[in-house]
């Protein structure tokens, strides 16, 4: 489908954790029901790379560089945020993480790994979007993020 560059969310580089969107269901009721990408860790090589956008990541233990929880939680919030800023409620509008219910971490996920995501959404209405995701590697459960809320707010700088 699209890389998570050409819309959607208004990231930078070093906070762009969904590499590409690749499913987009629909419901009955044509409303968006599921969203599926992944995110490719940057390799240990190059992530050494200074002028990498996410060497930062080096520094989360050091000595066994692995993809902090928070962002796996993030990868999610951003594929879910990505999907639902193609449906017509949200035209025009950002979507930013608000919060969530329940996150299980059960997998480390080191560089160079593949992180499968997939996004059920479970409310889409005017102000906020609510869905649960799981993030997998090579089948195995990475992270599992219920109840992922998404607040719809202006993204234009005040002045």
């Amino acid at each position: 489908m699209a890389g998570i560059e050409s819309g959607g969310l208004q990231m930078g580089p070093e906070f762009t954790f969904v590499t590409e969107l690749t499913n987009v269901e629909h419901g009955e009721d044509e409303k968006l029901s599921r969203a599926k990408g992944f995110f490719e860790v940057p390799s240990l090589e190059e992530l050494n790379d200074p002028a990498h956008p996410l060497h930062w990541m080096l520094a989360h233990f050091p000595n066994r560089v692995m993809v902090p929880g928070n962002i796996m939680s993030e990868s999610l919030a951003q594929l879910l945020g990505y999907a639902a800023s193609q449906e017509p409620v949200y035209e025009g509008k950002g979507l930013v993480l608000a919060g969530d219910d329940s996150r299980k971490f059960r997998r480390e996920v080191s560089p160079g790994e593949r992180l499968d995501l997939t996004v059920d959404v479970t409310r889409i209405g005017r102000v906020s979007v609510i869905g649960n995701g799981i993030a997998v590697v090579n089948e195995e459960l990475a992270a599992q993020v219920d109840g992922i809320k998404l607040g719809v707010v202006d993204l234009t700088q005040p002045d």
